[in-house]
């Protein structure tokens, strides 16, 4: 019995230190290679977004686009319904792209900032550029941009610090 007693305390500290050192991460784990972009693109010329719900005001066909990254890796696309926000009682598509970050390409920028182009082609003759330059970091639970920073024609569209994303903004085409 006294062994029972003398034992105890020690089995009791150990699950105390187990449970504090040792804690695994209980939220989902998002990773880098699922980040994507969510763009509203907007065309200046005619005041309209580029993939409307009703097609027929739209000059663009959104089966059309492709986007790849400056490796040459032709990037997911998917569409999501927003709402014009000049006018609730319109709708638009959102394009969603992704991975941005593809792990064997985009390893070094663990260690170092990376520039990565990407190309947005809407039909044969109207495309944009994007430029994208990061820093990863590693995490417990998971890794996130140390910084992120997305360019359009030379200008900062977007600037994000310690996240995963995404990345949401609209794209005024000229």
């Amino acid at each position: 019995m006294k062994k029972i007693i003398l034992i105890l305390p020690f089995f009791f500290i150990a699950i105390l230190l187990t449970n504090s050192c040792g804690k695994t991460c209980i939220e989902s784990r998002f990773t880098l290679e699922n980040t994507g972009l969510l763009i509203d693109v907007f065309n200046e010329y005619n005041n309209q977004y580029f993939y409307p719900e009703d097609t027929s005001l739209s000059p663009y066909n959104i089966d059309s686009l492709t986007i790849k990254d400056s490796k040459e890796n032709l990037l997911q696309v998917h569409y999501t319904m927003n709402v014009d926000p000049r006018n609730p009682l319109k709708k638009f598509k959102e394009v969603n792209i992704y991975p941005i970050f593809i792990d064997a390409d985009d390893d070094g920028s663990y260690n170092n900032e990376q520039t990565k182009l990407i190309y947005l082609k809407y039909n044969s003759s109207i495309f944009d550029t994007l430029k994208l330059t990061f820093k990863a970091k590693k995490e417990k639970c998971g890794n996130l941009f140390q910084y992120i920073k997305i360019y359009y024609k030379g200008d900062l569209l977007l600037e994000r610090n310690n996240t995963l994303g995404p990345f949401v903004f609209t794209l005024n085409h000229k």
